[in-house]
């Protein structure tokens, strides 16, 4: 890939690519093994995001995928597990890849869903755990970092929402 890239972090991920994908070829002949799956979770202009304890920074829910699961029923689990939200109504927007520190390079699906502005409290479930500390909702902004936000994550969210 050389030094094409969208973003970097500080962990030296760097993204590589985000795109459309076609969603039951998700498995098919890449290099790169797709590895997990991201839920961008928007309500009013705001997105969803977890803390994450071990990286220290703001990031969207999603996680690895478990033995024999489709992306889309990884997306479904981790953002249950992570944020306490069940949501089945899940759109696939994409694929990101990524270039990753010593290890094989790997492919995130990414699946949006919006809540409604209304409702009182889309995260009643949360419930803090080893691995993630907090939900909040963020608005996108031009200096992520200030915010502690994953940049990667932050490339992710403005081309989710800008379609």
């Amino acid at each position: 890939m050389g030094n094409q890239f969208l973003a970097s972090n500080s962990f030296g991920y760097r993204l590589t690519s985000f795109g459309p994908a076609t969603e039951d070829r998700l498995d098919d002949d890449h290099d790169a093994v797709l590895a997990a799956s991201f839920v961008v979770v928007e309500r009013g202009g705001q997105v969803l995001l977890v803390f994450d304890r071990w990286r220290q920074h703001w990031e969207l829910p999603g996680g690895a995928r478990e033995a024999g699961e489709s992306p889309r029923a990884a997306a479904v689990r981790e953002l249950t597990e992570e944020t306490g939200l069940h949501a089945e109504e899940l759109i696939f927007v994409g694929v990101s890849s990524y270039e990753t520190p010593g290890e094989a390079d790997e492919r995130v699906a990414v699946y949006r869903t919006t809540l409604p502005d209304e409702h009182p409290d889309p995260v009643p479930l949360f419930e803090p755990d080893a691995e993630i500390a907090a939900v909040r909702w963020w608005r996108p902004g031009p200096k992520p970092e200030a915010d502690n936000v994953d940049t990667l994550d932050a490339v992710i969210i403005d081309r989710v929402l800008a379609g």
